[in-house]
């Protein structure tokens, strides 16, 4: 009588383990098609934007030398690729925010720069904005508009906007 052990899968292990293989190289396949994209990873580090306290009325004018007076903080960007068109290289790499409050007013002055001004809203192309957005309770919201039960509250500024104010105030 010989006796011997057998070395080897049984056929549901190895379909199994060719699951796995397939799964880690398609995984490897994305993450060198991203690279060759030039999708750029950006990891949030938790930043905290510091609010300067000043008595009176907050600034409105961007030139406001009261803005000197609140800490820059450098804020990077990464690039849209939630929706169509994906634009995984951000046109603007980060902005400097500075804010400013009075005890009962908030007020933050965001900067970046911009070889363009899109301030026309035209077919195929974006005009210049940007965003805040705050979650309302307890629990950290999804940062792209949030999510049910745990929502924004989300400050929008559009360039074409401020052109129209602009405008109106240059009337008067």
């Amino acid at each position: 009588m010989s006796m011997g052990v057998t070395m080897g899968w049984s056929a549901p292990a190895a379909r199994a383990r060719r699951r796995v293989q397939a799964l880690l190289m398609t995984l490897l396949l994305l993450v060198i098609g991203f690279y060759g994209l030039g999708v750029q990873v950006v990891s949030s580090q938790g930043l905290f934007i510091r609010s300067y306290y000043i008595p009176g009325d907050l600034p409105f004018d961007p030139k406001s030398p009261d803005w000197n007076k609140a800490t820059p903080m450098v804020v990077p960007l990464s690039g849209q690729v939630i929706t169509r068109p994906s634009l995984p290289d951000p046109t603007i790499k980060s902005l400097t925010v500075r804010s400013l409050h009075n005890g009962k007013e908030l007020a933050f002055l965001l900067e970046w720069q911009d070889p363009t001004k899109n301030d026309r809203l035209t077919p195929g192309t974006f005009r210049d904005g940007v965003a805040i957005a705050f979650p309302l309770g307890d629990a950290p919201a999804f940062f792209c508009m949030g999510q049910l039960d745990h929502y924004l509250n989300i400050w929008h500024w559009k360039a074409d906007w401020q052109t129209d104010i602009d405008r109106r105030k240059a009337k008067e």
